[in-house]
């Protein structure tokens, strides 16, 4: 049985019937096909600009092997509906995997998307309403630059907060997800790169739906903490060593925050062509002493793991923070046909700020990076000392989601669910 992916638009302006949607999208034979359909609908005003995203979304989930629900939000959520009383139940359109279309409203989402969101915690008894479920986004803004990708980013940590798993649009760009250049109903079909970005979306939340489905689970996984920065009393440290991961689990924790690690230097020739082995940075890189940098050890270590977290603290006893010239180094990883693709990603924070961003900053670097993000990020708030004051969800919690999902996803990895080629284009480069 396939996989089901719902899409669900969320403009006001959506127009086309749910069955004919269906229908159109399941006889396009090829891309060529969708951007006809997409240029003959645009064209005759039958079609909104972001639902003519989603349809492009929708024929990359068909493409990659899944079946296909849609829906318009506005019949979900009629004028003057509230959003604990939609007009059907959310387990009507109930799915593995979820694909959003929105127009950009000030840099974020609609508000047909804010009470299907609204409605999944009135309707679910669960925690995490979306616990198990893939989710991408695809939004369109009147002008290139026009709030698209913090639309997306702003879905997207909602979703992760409801227990989703996420992802972007995948190569070549791997970005946010669908971002649509579009202003007057119909102008969409002037946007080839919007409508790319979209499909690309689609095919990555069916594959990712694939993913966190699989039956069989892998007998031994490894995870990784990749700590940026820590207190002085190592008291973050030991508290994710503690975690209660099962003998199936290889845990390593690795203290980047003291390791030296170069800041990048731009180069025109990133990922090192030269280079046959898996380290292609042309910096010179000697884990061990003390004048060289450390980048190729992290890097082996990131590659062996099956999931990466990103684990920072920011309290009054903070020490030396690498999070920033570690980000840059990653560069080379992208652009070398992204080495790190569909491993699964988390974060880790424990701060003393209510206004400390370090998740978001990480969901957005690492999206870049074609891996599959796990929501809801663990996030800690501590006093003076370094001690938990408060926290968003529990650490056992925390830790037996992320080895469950761990596990499925080392063996969808391996399994080779995505047959998929990966290959970075360096598009908006000269040469």
């Amino acid at each position: 049985m396939k996989n089901i992916i719902t899409g669900l638009s969320g403009s006001i302006r959506s127009r086309m019937n749910a069955d004919r949607v269906i229908n159109t999208i399941t006889n396009c034979r090829s891309f060529e096909d969708l951007f006809n359909l997409i240029y003959k609908e645009g064209g005759d005003r039958k079609i909104s600009n972001s639902e003519a995203l989603l349809v492009a979304a929708l024929y990359g989930a068909i493409d990659a092997g899944s079946d296909i629900k849609y829906f318009k939000l506005k019949d979900l959520f009629p004028l003057n509906c509230a959003a604990h009383k939609p007009s059907i139940k959310n387990s009507q359109i109930e799915a593995d995997g979820y694909i959003i279309s929105s127009p950009v409203y000030f840099g974020d989402r609609s508000s047909l998307i804010a009470d299907w969101l609204k409605s999944l915690n009135f309707q679910q008894e669960k925690l995490l309403p979306l616990d198990g479920k893939a989710a991408g986004v695809v939004s369109v803004g009147a002008k290139r630059n026009g709030g698209q990708e913090t639309t997306n980013i702003f879905f997207l940590s909602d979703v992760l907060e409801m227990g989703a798993a996420v992802v972007g649009n995948g190569p070549p760009t791997s970005q946010y997800g669908g971002t649509g250049w579009a202003g007057h109903m119909g102008t969409i079909i002037d946007d080839n790169f919007g409508l790319m970005t979209s499909m690309g979306t689609g095919q990555r939340v069916s594959i990712l739906s694939k993913c966190l489905n699989i039956e069989e689970i892998s007998s031994t996984a490894r995870i990784l903490f990749l700590v940026t920065c820590k207190d002085k009393h190592k008291k973050l440290i030991r508290k994710i060593e503690s975690l209660p991961f099962s003998e199936k689990i290889e845990l390593k924790v690795l203290d980047i925050s003291e390791l030296h690690i170069h800041r990048c230097i731009a180069c025109n020739i990133c990922p090192n062509g030269n280079l046959e082995s898996e380290y292609k940075c042309i910096i010179p890189s000697d884990s061990g002493k003390a004048e060289n940098d450390d980048m190729r050890f992290i890097q082996h270590e990131m590659v062996k793991a099956d999931t990466i977290v990103l684990t920072s603290y920011n309290g009054n006893d903070a020490g030396k923070d690498n999070y920033q010239p570690f980000i840059e180094r990653t560069r080379c990883l992208r652009r070398d046909n992204y080495v790190l693709s569909d491993r699964l990603f988390s974060v880790f924070v424990c701060t003393s700020s209510m206004t400390d961003i370090t998740h978001i900053r990480a969901l957005s670097s690492f999206l870049r990076h074609n891996m599959f993000i796990l929501g809801p990020f663990y996030k800690e708030i501590v006093d003076k000392t370094g001690d938990c004051l408060d926290a968003n969800i529990g650490l056992d919690f925390f830790a037996k989601r992320l080895e469950l999902y761990t596990l499925k996803m080392a063996k969808a990895r391996r399994s080779k669910i995505s047959n998929f080629e990966y290959l970075y284009k360096p598009i908006g480069y000269t040469s």
